[in-house]
C-alpha cells in the first residue's frame, strides 16, 4: 500500500461511517502506528486534536516519546493535550494488572478530553496484529463471539481505521513517508501476555500458513457479521416478547422464554443490556411470585406467569399534606377540589362532610385497613392488593389518602373506602383526578 492507497482508504472508512466532518481526538504515543496516524490525518487535513499519555513506567524513555509528540505537534501547530499518570498508586485501587491500569487510566481521560473540548470521536491507531492478540486473550479468558469479533472500525464513537493494516505494512509505509516515530522496547520483552502472543504465538502461525493474518481478517469479518445476524434476532425476539405497558414496566412470560432454544444464549443476549445473568434467571423461573433480581439500575420480578422488568427509580417523595378547598390542589399526580356540585367526569368523588382536614397522600403502613367500596368490614389493604392480583412493583408505588384521624378514605387508584361513599344527602363533594 502506498501513500495514496493509503489516504483513499481512510476517505472511503470515513464517508462509509459518516464522520468526514467530525472534529476528531487522535490517540498519539509516540510508536510507529499512532505517529503514521497522525501523519495521514495532517495530510487530509482533518479537523482534531492531540492526546498522549505518559505512564511514567520507563523513565527517560516515556519522557521521549513525549517530547517527540510534543515537537511534531508544534511543527504543524496542532493542539495537544498532555497527561502524567502514577500507575502504580492507581493499581492499588482497584489490584489492577499494569495493561489493565494503562488502559483504565488513559480512556477515562481520553473520554474527558471528549467532552471538555467538545470532541466527537477519538482515533486509536489499533492494527491488524492487535485484533490478533487481542482474540487470543479474549480466547484465553472464555469470551463469546462478540469477544472474539474483536474491535470494529468505528464504535462507541472509537474509530481505527488501521484495522485492516499489519504492522509490517504500517512500519513499511512510516519508512515510505519519513515519519518519525520513537520504539518502545517493552514491546521488545515477553513480560506482558501481549507481548508473549505477539513474538511467540503469531509467528508459529506465520510458519503453519503463510497467509494466515489475512486469513484471520476474513474470520474476524465473518464473526462480526455473525454476532450482528445474532443481534438483529435478538431484537426480533424482544419485540415478541418484551411487551411495555403506559409505565416502564415491561411484561414478559416465563413459558415463552423457557421455550427459547438454546435457552441459555438467548436468555444472555435479551438481558445482558440491563446486567442480569443467565443462570440467575432461571432460578427466578421455579421460584415464588415476589422473588426478585436487582442491580444498580433495574429490578427483574417473578409475578405469577410473568417476569416484570422495570428501571430502579427514587421515590421522591414519602408523603404529602395538604388543605382542600374550591380551588384546585394538585398533588403528585392527582388534582383535589370541593365542590357544592357532584361533577360527572372526575375519577373518584367522596362526601366532604365525613371527612377532617387536613388530608396526608402517603405510602401503605404494615398494618393500614380500610372499607373498600361496598363492603362493611374491614379489611388490611396488604390482603386487598394481593386479592386484587397487584404486582410487587405496582404495591410499591400504591398510596393511601387519609384524613386527619387517620382513616383511610381512598387507596390510589383502587378502590374508596365505603364508610365515604357519595348519597343522596351528600351536600359538599370531595372530587379527585388523576393527571
Amino acid at each position: 500500500m502506498e501513500k495514496q492507497q493509503l489516504n483513499i482508504h481512510l476517505q472511503q472508512l470515513l464517508s462509509k461511517h459518516q464522520l468526514q466532518h467530525k472534529r476528531f481526538l487522535l490517540a498519539v504515543s509516540g510508536g510507529v502506528d499512532s505517529m503514521l496516524l497522525l501523519d495521514v490525518f495532517l495530510n487530509l487535513r482533518l479537523d482534531f486534536k492531540v492526546a498522549h499519555a505518559n505512564f511514567q513506567l520507563r523513565g527517560e524513555a516515556s519522557d521521549a516519546d513525549e517530547d517527540l509528540v510534543k515537537k511534531i505537534c508544534n511543527r504543524h501547530h496542532i493542539e495537544l493535550f498532555t497527561n502524567r499518570f502514577d500507575v502504580q498508586a492507581y493499581q492499588q485501587i482497584g489490584n489492577y494488572s499494569v495493561e489493565m491500569a494503562c488502559r483504565n487510566l488513559r480512556y477515562n481521560w481520553f473520554e474527558e478530553l471528549l467532552q471538555r473540548e467538545q470532541l466527537e470521536v477519538l482515533v486509536t491507531a489499533h492494527h491488524l496484529n492487535d485484533q490478533l492478540e487481542t482474540f487470543f486473550i479474549n480466547l484465553s479468558r472464555g469470551s463469546g463471539i462478540k469477544g472474539l469479533g474483536v474491535m470494529q472500525p468505528y464504535q462507541h464513537a472509537i474509530f481505527r481505521p488501521f484495522l485492516t493494516l499489519s504492522r509490517d505494512q504500517i512500519e513499511q509505509l512510516a519508512q515510505a513517508l519519513d515519519v518519525e516515530w520513537r520504539e518502545d522496547e517493552t514491546n521488545l520483552t515477553n513480560d506482558y501476555l501481549r507481548n508473549y502472543i505477539r513474538h511467540e504465538i503469531s509467528p508459529k502461525l506465520d510458519e503453519l500458513h503463510p497467509t494466515f493474518l489475512s486469513n484471520f481478517q476474513k474470520s474476524v469479518r465473518h464473526l462480526q457479521d455473525d454476532y450482528q445476524l445474532i443481534l438483529q434476532q435478538i431484537e426480533s425476539v424482544k419485540t415478541q416478547l418484551f411487551n411495555t405497558g403506559n409505565d416502564e414496566v415491561i411484561k414478559i412470560n416465563i413459558a415463552q422464554l423457557k421455550a427459547l432454544q438454546p435457552r441459555k444464549a438467548y436468555l444472555h443476549y435479551l438481558f445482558k443490556e440491563y446486567d442480569f445473568e443467565a443462570k440467575a434467571i432461571e432460578k427466578l423461573f421455579d421460584a415464588s411470585t415476589g422473588a426478585e433480581l436487582s442491580n444498580s439500575k433495574f429490578r427483574l420480578l417473578r409475578d405469577r406467569d410473568f417476569l416484570l422488568l422495570a428501571p430502579k427509580k427514587q421515590d421522591f417523595w414519602k408523603e404529602l399534606t395538604f388543605h382542600v378547598s374550591e380551588n384546585p390542589y394538585y398533588c403528585a399526580n392527582f388534582i383535589f377540589q370541593k365542590s357544592k356540585n357532584h361533577p360527572l367526569y372526575w375519577d373518584e368523588t367522596l362526601d366532604a362532610d365525613l371527612i377532617q382536614s387536613p388530608l396526608t397522600l402517603r405510602e401503605i403502613i404494615p398494618g393500614d385497613t380500610f372499607y373498600p367500596l361496598g363492603m362493611t368490614r374491614k379489611k388490611k389493604i396488604s390482603k386487598f392488593l394481593k386479592d386484587e392480583k397487584v404486582s410487587k412493583f405496582d404495591k410499591e408505588k400504591v398510596k393511601i389518602l387519609v384524613d386527619a384521624e387517620g382513616k383511610v378514605l381512598w387507596v390510589a387508584t383502587y378502590r374508596i373506602d365505603n364508610r365515604f361513599k357519595i348519597s343522596e344527602n351528600t351536600n359538599n363533594f370531595l372530587n379527585i383526578k388523576l393527571c
